[in-house]
C-alpha cells in the first residue's frame, strides 16, 4: 500500500476528491469481489476480464499494488493461449480477497474521520 500515489492524487485531484474516491472504493470492494467471484465461477471470460481490469485500475489509482498485481495475476489466467485457465483463476480468489480486505481497512485508516461521499 502506496500513501504516495494518495498523496499524489490529492495534490491532483484535491484532498476532498481523493478522500472521496477512497470511500468510494472501499464501499465498492465488496460488490467488486463479487462480480469477479461470480464471472469466473460462471466462466464469463469478457465479464470476469471487465471486472479484474476494473480492480486493477482503481486499485492502481488508490496506491494498492499488490492487489493490482493479484488482479493482473488473474488477468493473465483468463488470456491463456487456447482458454481461459478457469481453475488456476479461481484458485486466485482467496489471495485477491484476503488482500481486498486489507486494502480496505488500510485505505479506511487512512482517511478515518474524513466524511464520506454524498
Amino acid at each position: 500500500m502506496s500513501t504516495t500515489v494518495l498523496m499524489d492524487l490529492a495534490d491532483e485531484l484535491g484532498t476532498d476528491a481523493a478522500t472521496r474516491f477512497v470511500h468510494v472504493f472501499t464501499d465498492l470492494w465488496p460488490a467488486r469481489s463479487q462480480r469477479i467471484h461470480a464471472a469466473i465461477h460462471a466462466r464469463d471470460a469478457p465479464a470476469a476480464m471487465d471486472a479484474v481490469l476494473s480492480l486493477r485500475s482503481a486499485a492502481l489509482m488508490a496506491g494498492a499494488r499488490s492487489l493490482a498485481d493479484q488482479a493482473e495475476l488473474i488477468r493473465g489466467t483468463l488470456c491463456t493461449p487456447g482458454a481461459p485457465a478457469w481453475d488456476d483463476a479461481h484458485h486466485r480468489l482467496a489471495a485477491m480477497d484476503d488482500l481486498g480486505d486489507r486494502t480496505v481497512q488500510m485505505l479506511s485508516a487512512a482517511i478515518a474521520g474524513s466524511p464520506p461521499c454524498g
